[in-house]
């Protein structure tokens, strides 16, 4: 073989390898791609969830104290009521 074309066979392999190396490239570079794509969705389901279930234990717990804050006034009208009753029933010995 002469010089020349030995430069031409070792340029064309030589191109082809750069070919190769570029679409590799490009094949990682649109897998990485892809792979952020999936993780921010997952990201946003993982953000939309905790934001559901922080509403849900939200309104659970106002509930709670809701209910706990009728009982305690359910419970003081209670004590009122018998005060009052006692009262005036016998004013002088509820007030001792």
């Amino acid at each position: 073989m002469e010089r020349s074309e030995l430069l031409e066979k070792h340029q064309k392999i030589w191109d082809q390898m750069m070919v190769d190396r570029r679409q590799k490239e490009v094949d990682y570079m649109m897998a990485r791609e892809q792979h952020v794509e999936e993780f921010e969705r997952q990201l946003q389901d993982m953000r939309i969830q905790d934001a559901e279930e922080y509403n849900q234990v939200k309104i659970k717990l106002e509930t709670d104290v809701q209910v706990h804050c009728c009982i305690q006034l359910l419970h003081s009208c209670s004590v009122i009521t018998k005060f009052l009753d006692c009262f005036w029933e016998k004013p002088l010995k509820c007030l001792m």
